[in-house]
């Protein structure tokens, strides 16, 4: 019980000191939202023009901005993608990808896209600020849940928008005793017995419930918070592996008999190869979340992250935040926040036309009334004011002395170009101008139009940033999440695929893998997909085989029916078989003509080496013809044994280039063989 109340006494005390470095922030975060939802007067207002018979008339200018870059933002919105880091890493990140957007678009409740682009609206724009927690709903699935800005605290001294040196977060929220017992159903029956509270301090922006004891209501507060447990470590300066000091002393109480003392110094006398240690003993803290829940005041768990996250559930949506600012109401603030002025300051003015205006005498009519039969019918003659004068002229008097109109005053031109100036300074003090808003009448070129409403958006693109940095911080926390609680079994469930080698490793979410935003998920962006492919294959007509028909169908949108959708696959297998075939037969084609080409080749070479081969022998045979002829005919005129000598060499050569020959053939031969 001690322990139970020293935390309880803890967390009132974090509430104080943040409630107290977070209230200018709050009051400014009420007044942003306010004003999103057209209560852009105040009070004091409201209240003067009750004393002069007046209504305050509300001009809005706020909202069409914040809707138009929220719609922006949900027409352009894309998948949550988990990309790999390295080739190796691509099919255990391909699965994640497959999980997380089965877990984003699918569930009880809102879907997880539509959860964020509620933040991005009430956190990022309107507000301020936003928390998106992943929890497991009743089905055991894990979904998106987004927390208002009235219902959390932050850390005062936090300076990262990733939460990563936030030290605590508390939150509030007024439940109905079954959802209590919904998220926290081992404590049932500790729950009824607790009694509800009439009234609370804490959470003054979310305001009481009505009833509370008769509509069963209940305070639901959670208090999470870091802390560090530091455990010895040796770590081996030869792998650079770390492993804790616990299960080295197990491995030589078992081989050595040596308790852990002895294990200690045992690392600490081992030498490396050039005598330095080679190992060192060092104490590693490791950061776990804790959670404490209270229900009215009353702690109903306390213990380790229910997910088994080392880190918050949380992810902050947030406007521009400038951690430096000492003033918390000037350090987060949304886009709402510069458009409250010159709002203000145009309602003001345009009730102060109205007033003007009203208060002249307006077009109608002077009459006397005796002159006129039904004078009741004057009031039937348009708008404007009629009045009665009384009548002390003569009797005798033409019809226009019976009856005249009152003309109004016109209102000075002025005030309507005060008006304008206001308008365009309300819209360009967000960074948007007249042709994103649809309202520029100019004649000017498509791609200029296209260029400007580009140029609108660019000055909003620190928010966009930030939208986009805590979208991946979802994607890491849901891998992580993916990676503890989901078995094989459950992911070949959601998948149709067994989980790849490298899924559940340690640190995957951290070195393997990075989210990223996909392809596009909205409607118009599927068209437009759509309308580049049927461009692709237009262009390109061999695009068209690689491309088949019943993908782009697939991709247009329609309402194809499935049987056709098969049939169309069915004749494209069909006639991809029949291409492979094709063009298997026009390889065998191509190589018997090869063949033949060759063969072809080889017979006009070997023609070619016998006609040169018979040259051969007709001049061998006349050589040896002339050989005869010398020897018959007397050698008394000519020097001895000169042409003779002759003679011989070219018969030599004949011989040699005979064999040569020959030789070649046999090399043809055996080579077409």
């Amino acid at each position: 019980m001690s322990n139970e109340s020293n935390i309880r006494d803890e967390y009132h005390d974090q509430y104080r000191v943040s409630s107290a470095g977070w209230m200018n922030a709050w009051l400014e975060m009420q007044a942003d939202l306010e004003f999103f939802l057209l209560c852009q007067q105040s009070q004091k207002s409201y209240d003067r023009a009750e004393r002069q018979g007046r209504k305050l008339l509300t001009f809005d200018k706020t909202a069409r901005q914040v809707n138009l870059i929220s719609g922006y933002e949900e027409r352009n919105r894309h998948i949550l993608k988990i990309a790999p880091v390295g080739s190796e890493d691509d099919i255990p990140s391909t699965q994640h990808t497959k999980l997380i957007m089965q877990q984003l678009g699918s569930g009880r409740g809102m879907l997880g896209y539509d959860v964020m682009s509620k933040a991005f609206k009430l956190g990022c724009l309107a507000s301020g600020s936003n928390l998106v927690e992943w929890y497991r709903n009743r089905d055991g699935d894990f979904v998106l849940g987004r927390r208002g800005y009235n219902s959390f605290l932050l850390d005062p001294l936090f300076t990262n928008p990733d939460l990563s040196d936030c030290g605590f977060i508390l939150t509030g929220q007024w439940l109905h005793e079954n959802q209590v017992k919904a998220v926290i159903p081992t404590s049932s029956d500790a729950i009824d017995d607790i009694n509800t509270i009439e009234s609370s301090p804490r959470w003054p922006h979310m305001g009481q419930p009505l009833y509370r004891a008769e509509s069963k209501v209940r305070l639901y507060e959670e208090y999470w918070r870091r802390e560090s447990d530091y455990t010895e470590t040796v770590i081996d300066h030869a792998t650079g592996q770390e492993d804790p000091l616990k299960m080295y002393a197990d491995k030589m109480k078992k081989d050595f008999n040596l308790d852990k003392r002895q294990t200690r110094d045992w690392l600490n006398d081992r030498r490396g190869p050039n005598g330095m240690p080679a190992a060192t003993i060092y104490s590693k803290p490791i950061t776990k979340v804790l959670l404490t829940v209270f229900v009215d005041d009353e702690m109903v768990y306390d213990g380790d992250n229910p997910l088994g996250l080392d880190d918050y559930n949380f992810v902050w949506f947030h406007g521009d935040f400038v951690p430096e600012c000492p003033r918390d109401e000037l350090k987060i603030q949304s886009f709402v926040r510069g458009r409250r002025d010159p709002q203000t300051a145009y309602n003001s003015k345009m009730n102060q036309c109205m007033d003007i205006i009203e208060s002249q005498i307006q077009t109608g009519k002077l009459f006397r009334a005796k002159y006129i039969k039904n004078y009741k019918d004057v009031y039937k003659a348009g708008q404007g004011v009629h009045f009665h004068i009384k009548d002390t002229w003569p009797t005798n008097l033409p019809l226009e002395h019976v009856m005249t109109n009152v003309a109004s005053k016109d209102i000075q031109p002025g005030l309507f170009q005060l008006m304008e100036g206001l308008e365009k300074s309300l819209l360009e003090g967000g960074g948007l101008n007249e042709e994103i808003l649809g309202s520029d009448d100019k004649d000017i070129a498509g791609i200029l139009h296209k260029f400007r409403t580009g140029a609108a958006l660019t000055g909003l693109q620190g928010l966009f940033s930030g939208f986009r940095g805590s979208k991946r911080q979802l994607g890491i926390k849901g891998v992580r999440l993916n990676q503890i609680h989901l078995n094989a079994q459950r992911v070949f469930r959601m998948i149709n695929e067994m989980p790849a080698p490298g899924f559940y490793e340690v640190g995957f979410s951290r070195y393997d893998c990075t989210p990223v935003e996909g392809t596009g998920l909205t409607d118009t962006q599927m068209q437009m997909n759509y309308m580049e492919l049927r461009q692709i294959r237009s262009e390109y007509p061999d695009a068209a085989q690689l491309i088949p028909l019943s993908y782009l169908l697939k991709k247009s949108g329609m309402q194809v029916d499935k049987e056709f959708i098969q049939m169309l696959e069915q004749a494209e297998q069909q006639m991809k078989v029949q291409a492979q075939q094709q063009s298997i037969q026009q390889k065998r084609m191509d190589a018997l003509m090869e063949a033949q080409t060759a063969a072809q080749v080889a017979r006009a070479k070997e023609d070619i080496s016998d006609v040169q081969e018979n040259r051969a022998d007709i001049a061998l045979k006349q050589a040896q013809t002339m050989v005869q002829i010398q020897k018959l005919q007397g050698e008394n005129q000519r020097a001895p044994g000169v042409e003779m000598r002759d003679t011989v060499i070219e018969l030599l050569k004949l011989m040699l280039e005979k064999e040569k020959m020959q030789m070649q053939r046999k090399t043809v031969e055996s080579k077409t063989a």
